[in-house]
């Protein structure tokens, strides 16, 4: 595997970073990667209805490179019906979205009395 200047291997950040300062082979893996993610979200929209995907972590952080790709995809692989209603959009909380997640799920537990 080629890596950086630095020894490193690439990861998903530099692939993202280089499709950001207009590499075309890092902004084709970026978009393969976003319609992945487009037909996965189709299809969890195709069998349980879900409306709202909100994706974090590294797939945030690739923002519309990644996302506009899949938001592109959803419609090519679900019904007019189900694809009218699904979003896709990155977290706004980061890294910290699944912390703070628990965090207010064991307050809604704990306030219920469950």
């Amino acid at each position: 595997m080629q890596g950086l200047e630095d020894g490193r291997a690439f990861d998903g950040a530099d692939v993202t970073r280089l499709a950001g300062e207009g590499d075309v082979l890092a902004a084709r893996i970026v978009a393969q990667g976003g319609e992945a993610l487009g037909v996965a979200v189709a299809s969890m929209a195709m069998v349980l209805d879900i409306q709202l995907y909100v994706v974090g972590g590294g797939v945030a952080r690739a923002g519309d490179l990644l996302l506009e790709p899949a938001r592109r995809t959803v419609p090519e692989c679900s019904y007019p019906s189900v694809c009218r209603r699904v979003r896709i959009v990155g977290s706004e909380l980061g890294d910290d979205g699944p912390i703070l997640g628990c965090g207010w799920l064991a307050r809604q537990l704990l306030q219920s009395g469950d």
